[in-house]
């Protein structure tokens, strides 16, 4: 699991999630699966809505703290 960045960024991304920072706001990301058409059932979707969050760099570090 490489880190990548800079001075202003840097992303990290795990077996199932990709926390992405810069200096103002943080980002995780569910690492999707990928799923070929024929893999699910017929008339059904792969519901992905809530596989992002975003919030600002303080409230990450209070929730971090806190955890």
């Amino acid at each position: 699991h490489a880190l990548k960045g800079s001075e202003r960024s840097w992303q990290r991304a795990g077996h199932e999630y990709t926390l992405w920072m810069d200096g103002e706001e943080v980002m995780v990301r569910a690492n999707q699966l990928e799923f070929a058409g024929d893999e699910m059932e017929e008339g059904m979707n792969y519901y992905d809505e809530e596989s992002l969050s975003l919030c600002g760099v303080e409230d990450f570090l209070q929730v971090v703290a806190a955890y």
